[in-house]
């Protein structure tokens, strides 16, 4: 399986980590798209540097695009990979997807799946929500987008609850493309 999972600036970004984790142990081939605003939010939110972060990036995918590189192969409908996770995914590339506006190659790699009929996982990050907010990410649903907010679940009795939360996370947006999670993340799971 081959996936491309973008990272865009809004907090949040954090979660994409142990998602690029799960992934490669899964054998998944991953290529990743950061924009430059999520470079900006991980040095605020993790407190280093960029270039620690590549690594970490670097260490869990084939290739690291830049926003800006609108001719990388991910941009065309006759390259395949098998979907797209935008994790987390911000309001402004909500829009410009929603929109259309094939702005940087986060926006165009999203067009593709969507016009090539592979699967999109929009992980939405903001609250509260305007209109706005609300009619793209019904226009996307309405293309076969998977909009998936980024919502704390709170049934997990496990002593970590934050962990759940990650796992029931990443759980979810693994099941969109039929991958199995082997630790505790389902409802069923949190009871006992």
């Amino acid at each position: 399986m081959k996936l491309v999972v973008a990272i865009t600036g809004a907090s949040g970004v954090e979660l994409s980590l142990p998602l690029l984790e799960v992934l490669k142990e899964k054998g998944v081939k991953i290529f990743i798209v950061v924009s430059d605003a999520a470079k900006v939010v991980f040095e605020k939110e993790f407190g280093t540097k960029w270039e620690k972060v590549e690594e970490t990036l670097k260490n869990n995918s084939e290739k690291i695009f830049s926003e800006r590189e609108i001719y990388a192969p991910i941009a065309s409908g006759s390259v395949y990979f098998d979907g797209m996770i935008i994790l987390p995914c911000s309001m402004k590339t909500l829009a410009a997807i929603a929109l259309g506006l094939e702005i940087n190659l986060i926006a165009r790699a999203a067009s593709v799946c969507l016009k090539e009929k592979r699967k999109l996982v929009l992980c939405v990050r903001e609250t509260p929500l305007r209109i706005a907010h609300l009619k793209n990410m019904l226009s996307l649903a309405e293309e076969g987008a998977v909009i998936l907010p980024l919502v704390m679940s709170f049934y997990g009795k496990e002593k970590n609850k934050y962990e759940f939360m990650i796992n029931n996370i990443i759980g979810k947006i693994l099941s969109v493309f039929g991958l199995e999670f082997e630790k505790p993340w389902k409802w069923e799971e949190s009871r006992g």
